[in-house]
C-alpha cells in the first residue's frame, strides 16, 4: 500500500511552482477527450431527455451514462484550466489545489465506471423478472449512486484526509488510504453483475428474434431490444480497452508507489512514453467510444440521429432517399414485456 510521507499538519504551509513540464499532457487530455466526446454526448443527452424520438427507461441510464462522460469531459477541462491560470497567475500549489485539480477527474471517472452497468441491470430487471420498479423517481434515484459512490472519496480527501502523498502531475496532496480500493470492489461486482444480466437478457431475446422471423408482429419491438442489448455489451467491453490501462495504473500506485506509474515504456531522446501516459492517454477517449455505441448501434439513437441528419440535408438542398419503415413506426421500446411476445 502506499505510506503516506507526512501529515497533513506538516504541509498546512507549505507551497511548491506548478509544474510546467505537464501542461503539453493536460492540453492533449483535455482535446481528446471533448473534441467528439462532448458534441456526441450532448447529443445523447438531448436525445434521452428532451427530444421525443427515443422512448422507453433504458433511455435513462444512457442518458445518465452520457452526463457521466461529460463530467469526466468537464473534469480535464477543469485541470488544464486551473492549470494554465495558476502558471499565468504565477500562483504556488499547495495540498489542496492539488487535490481539487485533478478530484473533477477522477470523480466522473469513477461516476463513469459505475454508471456502465446500471444498463444491463434495467434490461434484465425489465425482461427477465418483468419488474415494474423503475419509475421515473427510482431510476433517478438509481442514477446517483455512480455519482454518490465516485465522488465520496475526493471530497473525504479535500476536508478530511490527514495523510500526504506524492503525485507527479501537480506534486503533494492528501489522500485516504483504502479508499481506491474500496472504489474498485462496486466496480468489480458491478461488471460482474452485468455480464450475468447480458446472458439471461440474450436468452430471451434470441428466443423472441426466432420467434419474430416466423411472425412480423412485434418485429419491431425485439429489433429496439436486440439494439439496447448489443450496445450494452459493447459498452461493457469498452473499459477493457480504455478503462483498464487506467487500473493497471492506480493499483500499480496504490501497491508500489507512484514510481511503477512512471515506469518509461518508450524513451527517444528528451521524451518519454511512461505507463501513466498510456493509462491516461487511453481514458480520454472513453467518452467517444461509448457515445458512438448508443448513437451507431441503439436502434432507437440510430433512427432518431438519422432523422435529424436527413433534415439538415433538406434543408441544406441535398436530396434525402426515403428509407423503408417496414412497419417499424416510431422508434419505441420495451416491446419484451408487453403480452404479444
Amino acid at each position: 500500500m502506499r505510506e503516506p510521507i507526512a501529515s497533513r499538519a506538516d504541509f498546512s504551509n507549505v507551497t511548491w511552482p506548478v509544474f510546467l513540464n505537464v501542461s503539453t499532457t493536460f492540453t492533449f487530455d483535455a482535446i481528446n477527450s471533448c473534441a467528439l466526446g462532448v458534441p456526441l454526448n450532448l447529443i445523447i443527452v438531448y436525445l434521452s431527455f428532451i427530444s421525443a424520438k427515443v422512448d422507453g427507461d433504458f433511455k435513462y441510464f444512457l442518458g445518465n451514462l452520457a452526463v457521466a462522460d461529460l463530467g469526466f469531459c468537464f473534469g480535464n477541462v477543469y485541470n488544464w484550466a486551473q492549470h494554465f491560470y495558476f502558471v499565468k497567475k504565477e500562483i504556488p500549489s499547495n495540498v489542496i489545489t492539488c487535490s481539487l485539480q485533478g478530484s473533477f477527474g477522477y470523480g466522473f471517472g469513477f461516476a463513469t465506471a459505475l454508471a456502465l452497468p446500471l444498463l444491463p441491470l434495467n434490461r434484465y430487471c425489465v425482461i427477465v423478472q418483468k419488474s415494474k420498479w423503475f419509475t421515473k423517481s427510482h431510476t433517478f434515484l438509481l442514477c446517483l449512486i455512480p455519482y454518490i459512490l465516485g465522488f465520496i472519496g475526493e471530497i473525504y480527501d479535500v476536508f478530511f484526509a490527514q495523510s500526504i502523498t506524492f503525485y507527479p502531475r501537480c506534486g503533494f496532496h492528501v489522500y485516504t488510504q483504502f479508499i481506491p480500493e474500496f472504489l474498485i470492489v462496486p466496480i468489480a461486482a458491478g461488471y460482474t453483475a452485468a455480464i450475468y444480466c447480458n446472458f439471461k437478457v440474450h436468452k430471451i431475446v434470441a428466443t423472441h428474434m426466432r420467434a419474430s422471423r416466423r411472425s412480423a408482429r412485434g418485429s419491431n419491438h425485439v429489433v429496439c431490444e436486440r439494439s439496447v442489448l448489443k450496445a450494452s455489451i459493447y459498452q461493457a467491453c469498452i473499459p477493457l480497452i480504455f478503462i483498464f490501462p487506467i487500473t493497471v495504473y492506480l493499483t500499480s500506485t496504490i501497491f508500489l508507489g507512484w514510481a511503477a506509474a512512471e515506469f518509461v515504456l518508450i524513451s527517444i531522446g528528451p521524451y518519454h512514453l511512461t505507463v501513466d501516459d498510456v493509462g491516461f492517454g487511453m481514458m480520454m477517449f472513453q467518452p467517444t467510444a461509448t457515445a458512438l455505441v448508443t448513437l451507431l448501434i441503439v436502434k432507437p439513437y440510430k433512427d432518431a440521429a438519422e432523422s435529424y441528419i436527413n433534415t439538415v440535408k433538406k434543408w441544406l438542398g441535398f436530396s434525402v432517399i426515403a428509407k423503408s419503415n417496414n412497419g417499424t413506426g416510431t422508434v419505441h421500446d420495451t416491446g419484451l414485456t408487453v403480452d404479444m411476445l
